[in-house]
């Protein structure tokens, strides 16, 4: 059973909201100035941002598909839409592979090493878990 930490589901859970809005906001933009740049303050903001979502997308398969903006390069609207995109999709899979039901639960759980340890204590360490995706 893959495990997540509590420290990446904090992270996941303050900066999915962030993301969203961010490439709702960048997209809007994109539309408005398709080839408007971006300068180095909103660079600067959303690689803070991203940054973080690092830390949470860090181990996982999908990390190697992620960067952070650079500076110099200045890059338009269009190309953020598409990184971010990326992270979108990135913190989906993270969601998708971490937050799950298990018969013992009655609602859905971050696979953490505390739920494991609750899921041993139920089923015993050598069992496979029953999830209901």
């Amino acid at each position: 059973m893959d495990l997540t930490t509590q420290e990446k589901v904090d992270i996941y859970k303050v900066t999915r909201p962030l993301l969203w809005s961010l490439y709702n906001e960048i997209q809007t933009l994109s539309k408005k100035k398709h080839d408007g740049a971006l300068n180095k303050v909103k660079i600067k903001t959303i690689n803070n941002l991203l940054t973080d979502l690092m830390v949470c997308i860090s181990g996982e398969p999908e990390e190697k598909y992620l960067y952070l903006l650079d500076e110099a390069d200045i890059p338009q609207y269009s190309d953020v839409v598409i990184l971010l995109s990326q992270f979108k999709t990135a913190m989906n899979a993270y969601r998708d592979r971490y937050y799950r039901t298990f018969p013992i639960f009655d609602k859905f759980v971050w696979v953490t090493e505390d739920v494991k340890k609750e899921l041993d204590g139920y089923y015993g360490e050598d069992e496979e878990y029953d999830d209901e995706d």
